[in-house]
């Protein structure tokens, strides 16, 4: 009988491939304890963020989701320095409760520099509570952002988009 192998996966980290998961190696979660991830970005054949994946990182300066379709709960809560999101050939059909909550809301030149977050074409048909605000005005609010929702978009949740400042909505 042959073993089975845990399943790995490759993340790009700071432009440094890492493998994660299967045990042994270097985790995701060993750089994000010591901040050190700036760049985020989901390697070709990787589809989906895990829960809190990323959530609450403060060094965070970018994401790259191109090829995922699945962004689970809370994947980039609280991530504050955020300033750029590329969902370029990203077709994410489920997009987790509070998954961008705070996004980029100290990120630098936050007043003159948009954030834009394009999901078009992405096929996702509801927008859970606190996907991109807070559950209270606790000054964390995404600030001076573009946010383009896909067609397929049928039902925004009580709070998904609470506390945004000065954002345009599509």
């Amino acid at each position: 009988m042959g073993r089975i192998h845990a399943q790995k996966a490759v993340v790009c980290i700071n432009g440094e491939e890492i493998e994660i998961g299967g045990g042994g190696g270097p985790s995701i979660y060993d750089a994000l304890v010591d901040g050190s991830i700036t760049r985020f970005s989901m390697p070709s054949g990787i589809i989906k963020v895990k829960n809190h994946l990323c959530a609450g990182n403060q060094s965070l300066e970018s994401i790259n989701l191109a090829g995922c379709t699945v962004v689970e709960e809370a994947a980039f809560y609280d991530c504050r320095k955020v300033n750029q999101i590329n969902l370029a050939n990203a077709h994410i059909s489920s997009l987790g409760k509070r998954a961008f909550t705070s996004i980029g809301c100290e990120r630098e030149n936050k007043s003159t520099t948009k954030l834009t977050l394009d999901f078009r074409s992405s096929t996702f048909n509801t927008i859970e509570e606190e996907t991109f605000g807070t559950n209270s005005d606790v000054g964390r609010k995404v600030e001076n952002a573009t946010i383009y929702f896909p067609e397929t978009l049928r039902t925004i949740v009580n709070g998904a988009l609470r506390y945004l400042k000065d954002c345009t909505i599509y």
